[in-house]
């Protein structure tokens, strides 16, 4: 079966977020801000890499069962670490 992504998602906390849309900034297509819809909060931007859009949330929460669940980054998640341009993200 043959699937084509829609975009990529990175997950990451709110510093590791400002990070990444400082050093990829000449790729942002939405400056870094905190915003909210009914299923998600987190610092957002989107990056447009390579005709991919690249979505960086940071501190990202979702809604479940009436209530925000906790902050979901690297730590949460148990992801060490990654590197971009010789930076390492926790």
């Amino acid at each position: 079966m043959k699937v084509e992504p829609h975009d990529l998602d990175a997950l990451t906390d709110k510093a590791g977020a400002e990070k990444i849309a400082h050093i990829l900034r000449e790729y942002m297509e939405k400056p870094l801000s905190y915003g909210e819809t009914q299923k998600y909060r987190s610092h957002l931007c989107v990056l447009k890499v390579r005709g991919v859009k690249v979505e960086i949330m940071g501190d990202l929460q979702s809604y479940r069962n009436g209530k925000w669940t906790e902050i979901q980054n690297p730590r949460s998640t148990g992801i060490k670490f990654v590197s971009l341009r010789e930076e390492k993200f926790r």
